[in-house]
């Protein structure tokens, strides 16, 4: 039995298909064997303070202070400031209160 697949749209002029060399040679791989490198890393970060703590403060006074983020990791972190958990969010202000380190 022989079959074979019908071109619907065929081409109006057909170029003749070149012979089958005698003897193919197969075509070069560029690495036969490749090889796949690939790590992976949780994500560490830093904190040069656990706890910042103000004392009392008078109301018409303002204070400043630093706490610094660090990533020890090897991947991208993003950290955020949840101003919305403190008691009186609104006398604390956060600058950056969100940034990619």
């Amino acid at each position: 039995m022989v079959g074979w697949k019908s071109n619907p749209h065929p081409h109006p002029n057909p170029s003749p298909s070149p012979s089958p060399s005698p003897n193919p040679s197969p075509s070069p791989s560029p690495n036969p064997n490749p090889t796949q490198v690939a790590e992976s890393s949780a994500i560490t970060y830093r904190l040069d303070k656990t706890l910042i703590d103000f004392g009392l403060q008078q109301y018409d006074r303002f204070e400043d202070t630093e706490m610094h983020v660090f990533n020890t990791g090897k991947v991208p972190v993003t950290f955020s400031v949840l101003l919305a958990s403190l008691s009186r969010s609104n006398v604390l202000e956060v600058l950056p209160t969100r940034r990619a380190l």
